[in-house]
């Protein structure tokens, strides 16, 4: 049988990652925000719940099967980080050390809200950009279902990813220009559309303009990303639309103080960094970035650690 040598490199650098990762968050089963809810809920999934309904019917199927509430969630999240690994496997096979690393540390880093504290936003936006990845046919387009009753959260890049493929591109001038009436608009029409939707208490809690108060340092990043791919399609007179979109998102989210734009930021961050990575910026003294990349991604477990409070 013939061994395939670059997967056991990705297999020997990275499966420490993945060790610690899953360490990280057993440990943290009982510090983190968010996951005594979770908890709960995989202890009586049958019982009333906020929760979307493709997440309550895993829920109930690890219930039936006896998995005990603590496991159910981390098996979840056994298959997150298999996915997100194999989601940047994928990406460039020119760089897939380079991809990996990069992924490890913006897990631990910029990552580290859905990785340890938003669960179910974390993979669905994963199974999004995996979907993203590999669908090429409209056929299929079906299958985006999954991550929208995963977690509603998603529902803006998938009707955004369907809108990218009538019209991919579009002229510089015109982004920039669409760019500017869309923050506007959503930025003094958002209170009235929650209303006229009529959204329950739970939802209003999203929209209270009260819950954000600081940049968070996920928009930060996706900011200084969306500049280098900005720029470095500067030769072409059109631009891929997508991957900016988020940053709408975050700028409303800055004006209006309301954190769930925030929290809708994470597939289209994810899509800016892997449209980067397609870029092969990195093949140039690649091995000094990945040497860069990998320390860092180390280093940025503290912050992980910090993040689901731990430290």
């Amino acid at each position: 049988m013939k061994v395939n040598i670059d997967r056991l490199k990705c297999l020997a650098l990275f499966l420490p990652h993945v060790i610690i990762y899953l360490f990280l968050f057993w440990i943290s089963m009982y510090t983190a925000d968010d996951r005594s809810n979770y908890i709960k809920f995989l202890a009586d999934p049958y019982d009333s719940t906020r929760f979307e309904i493709l997440f309550v019917k895993l829920g109930q199927l690890l219930y039936n099967l006896g998995f005990d509430p603590v496991y159910s969630l981390f098996s979840i999240q056994v298959f997150a980080i298999f996915l997100y690994y194999r989601l940047f496997y994928l990406v460039n096979k020119n760089q897939v050390l380079m991809n990996l690393s990069i992924a490890s540390f913006i897990m631990f880093s910029v990552f580290s809200n859905p990785f340890g504290i938003q669960l179910r936003f974390g993979l669905a936006s994963i199974i999004c950009l995996t979907l993203y990845t590999i669908l090429n046919k409209k056929k299929y387009y079906f299958l985006f279902l999954i991550p929208a009753f995963y977690h509603y959260g998603t529902i803006p890049f998938i009707l955004c990813f369907l809108s990218s493929k009538i019209r991919p591109v579009i002229p510089k001038k015109t982004f920039v220009l669409m760019f500017f009436l869309l923050v506007f608009f959503m930025s003094n029409s958002i209170f009235l559309l929650v209303k006229v939707l009529g959204l329950g208490d739970y939802y209003l809690t999203y929209f209270n303009g009260e819950e954000a108060g600081i940049i968070s340092i996920t928009f930060l990043f996706y900011v200084g990303l969306s500049i280098l791919n900005f720029y470095y399609s500067n030769r072409k007179k059109n631009i891929f639309w997508l991957p900016f979109v988020g940053i709408v998102l975050g700028v409303v989210g800055i004006i209006t103080h309301i954190n769930v734009f925030y929290k809708m930021m994470l597939p289209f961050v994810l899509l800016a960094v892997i449209e980067f990575l397609k870029g092969n910026f990195f093949l140039n003294n690649k091995s000094t970035y990945f040497m860069f990349f990998y320390v860092l991604s180390f280093l940025s477990i503290f912050y992980y650690a910090y993040m689901t409070k731990l430290l």
